[in-house]
């Protein structure tokens, strides 16, 4: 037997969830199937972690370059 919330529903997020459109797409897929909301949610952090550490990487090659050329 689950609480149900407004209208009805038996969903149980935070307030929160509405500020964040990735939240809301997790809750949505894991109400339809809970191993896709997983999947998924995996996929776009692996994602954002490559993404991130190329970014990093990055910007500190044009760190070091920027120091190298000020030093010689």
């Amino acid at each position: 037997m689950g609480a149900t919330g407004v209208a009805g529903s038996s969903l149980v997020t935070v307030l929160s969830d509405g500020g964040s459109p990735l939240s809301g797409i997790f809750v949505l897929l894991s109400t339809i199937n809970p191993i896709v909301g997983l999947v998924v949610t995996a996929v776009v952090a692996v994602l954002m972690v490559v993404w991130n550490h190329k970014r990093i990487v990055k910007e500190a090659a044009e760190l070091h370059a920027g120091d190298a050329s000020a030093q010689a």
